[in-house]
């Protein structure tokens, strides 16, 4: 893997030297000490302990607290500069990812821990939340923009500068803060690669894009590590765990597992229809027409599905979850209502970009990709990584059923949850939308396939 790096300086502590004896209490007679500081210690600093640093405690770092840092801490305190090579040792905090790991130091609070980021094509070695390492590396800042603060991580080069010392080991408890202290920048950066905990939050916006989604109207969660499906806004936690990352000028939090999300609640609204999304049997919606490859514009933009109400009275398509064959899911949070025996037409991204002028989308389903060399397109009731709540599963397409602007389209004749399984019942469209350029039938019956 390769990634562009921006490298930032970081200034180095400045060391004050002293010449000769210039003791407070020289009156002809020298103390018994001998360094040529102030002081009555045996040492070349000013204070009274026994150490070389500066502060008043005796351990030997720089701070003023009585313990003696991790070298992860002083990493992230600033004591080393960009490029220093530096050996930790800590507890990994999730099974690896393709990218590296988090590794803390034991403790809890601020400086606990890094992002170790594996720099070269090495084979990884398949590291496990729990284990002990020890992993030698040089100093990193991280810039994912121009302008703007960056990450402090750890670059490894190699397989060998990662040692396992031991295994299963049970992790610090995480940090509990509050969305204040993380909306203040410097107790954020503090907290930077650490293990943190929010308590009792809602989810503003459930997609952001990039796999992103928003709680509480300030913080940022990723899928950096761990993806958690499709949520809805107004759905609520009683905690999310996660290291705190930083990247395109945010602080964000990225949860490891399942087990990082407890006391989920669902938000289910007042139904505006005959029948909402929760309530719908098999076969209420199904999928009737794609364009999964839009010659209009970017594919990012311009995708779109249409589904068609089979019942005999309305349909809220509020929280209705979209998948692909990958289990990749999104929800839809505009409540649309789609009339007995109607189409409505779901648009990628959030209309910003549509390149269509003769239409546009009842709804938009934010990131959710359409494959252009094959794909499939699940109706659920609800996130779930099985079918059990399956609305309509339409027939995978592939890239040789159509061209690109051509719409992958349902027999209209055969408008059920069965007949659409079946990729007989499907063809490319023969319509022109409007003067784009592009052919389907978009909120209206497809022409025949027969």
């Amino acid at each position: 893997m390769t990634r562009t790096l921006r490298l930032v300086s970081l200034l180095a502590p400045l060391v004050a030297l002293g010449c000769g004896d210039k003791d407070a209490d020289d009156s002809g007679t020298d103390d018994t000490s001998v360094e040529g500081d102030a002081d009555t210690d045996a040492d070349a600093d000013s204070d009274t302990d026994a150490d070389a640093d500066a502060d008043a405690d005796s351990d030997a770092d720089a701070d003023s607290d009585a313990d003696t840092d991790s070298e992860i801490a002083r990493i992230q305190r600033g004591e080393y500069a960009v490029g220093d090579p530096v050996t930790i040792e800590g507890w990994v905090a999730h099974d690896e990812a393709w990218f590296g790991v988090h590794v803390l130091d034991g403790n809890t609070g601020p400086y606990s821990g890094i992002y170790v980021y594996y720099n070269a094509d090495f084979e990884a070695p398949g590291l496990l939340a729990g284990d002990e390492v020890m992993i030698a590396g040089v100093v990193e800042e991280y810039a994912s923009e121009e302008e703007g603060d960056t990450l402090t991580e750890l670059l490894v080069n190699a397989a060998e500068d990662i040692t396992v010392v031991s295994q299963g080991n049970t992790l610090p408890a995480p940090e509990v803060l509050t969305l204040t202290q993380l909306a203040d920048g410097p107790t954020a950066e503090s907290y930077e690669g650490s293990l943190i905990t929010v308590e009792n939050v809602t989810v503003t916006n459930p997609d952001l894009g990039f796999g992103e989604w928003e709680l509480d109207g300030s913080l940022r969660v990723d899928d950096l590590i761990y993806d958690v499906g499709a949520l809805s806004e107004n759905d609520t936690f009683t905690s999310v765990t996660g290291m705190l990352y930083f990247s395109y000028g945010d602080y964000k939090l990225a949860p490891r597992s399942a087990e990082d999300f407890q006391g989920y609640v669902h938000y289910v609204p007042p139904c505006s229809a005959d029948v909402c999304v929760a309530d719908m049997a098999t076969g209420d919606v199904i999928v009737t027409e794609i364009m999964f490859n839009p010659a209009v514009g970017d594919d990012n933009y311009n995708e779109w599905i249409e589904v068609y109400n089979t019942t005999s009275g309305t349909v809220s398509l509020l929280n209705l979850i979209l998948e692909d064959d990958n289990q990749n899911q999104v929800s839809l949070s505009t409540d649309v209502v789609v009339a007995a025996g109607g189409y409505a037409v779901l648009g990628k991204s959030d209309g910003s970009q549509w390149g269509y002028t003769d239409f546009t989308a009842d709804a938009w389903f934010g990131g959710l990709n359409l494959g252009n060399s094959g794909d499939q397109v699940i109706l659920k009731r609800a996130a779930d990584e099985t079918n059990d709540n399956a609305l309509d599963a339409a027939s995978p397409y592939t890239s040789n059923q159509t061209a690109a602007g051509v719409s992958w389209q349902l027999e209209p004749t055969l408008l059920t949850a069965s007949d659409n399984d079946d990729a007989a019942n499907w063809c490319a469209s023969t319509t022109a939308i409007g003067s784009s350029g592009d052919y389907g039938t978009p909120g209206a019956a497809n022409t025949s396939c027969r």
